[in-house]
């Protein structure tokens, strides 16, 4: 870790990349799981600057999706709600660093409950 993110953990008097994520869960984020590649402490204190887009409890809304499509369709569906909003969103997910299915499907629904993947009739490609 850089002595730059070194520093913000102090500032925030933050133990550990556990004891942050429980303060962004605490604060209203609603994070990926924590053994995710994505998160990570920079991400956390990107979000909490407001650098990177993430969704807070009270925004979530919560849809089945009994077969959803892979990972990488998932991230790009997400990115494509947020390319709908008028400021760009970054949301920290890149080749390296992806979030967890669960939360992608929350994520998603939340940017839009009625996308077709969480219709009645929604079966995904073989």
């Amino acid at each position: 870790m850089n002595s730059h993110l070194n520093s913000n953990k102090k500032r925030l008097n933050v133990k550990s990349k556990a004891h942050l994520y429980e303060c962004m869960q605490r604060n209203g984020w609603y994070m990926p799981n924590i053994n995710s590649t994505l998160v990570t402490v920079k991400y956390m204190l990107d979000i909490k600057d407001g650098n990177t887009w993430c969704p807070r409890y009270q925004w979530l809304k919560m849809r089945p999706c009994p077969r959803p499509p892979i990972k990488l369709i998932l991230i790009q569906e997400i990115h494509k709600e947020l390319s709908k909003f008028k400021e760009v969103r970054n949301t920290g997910i890149d080749e390296k660093h992806f979030p967890d299915n669960d939360w992608l499907i929350v994520t998603l629904a939340t940017l839009n409950t009625e996308h077709r993947y969480f219709q009645k009739d929604y079966v995904p490609s073989l």
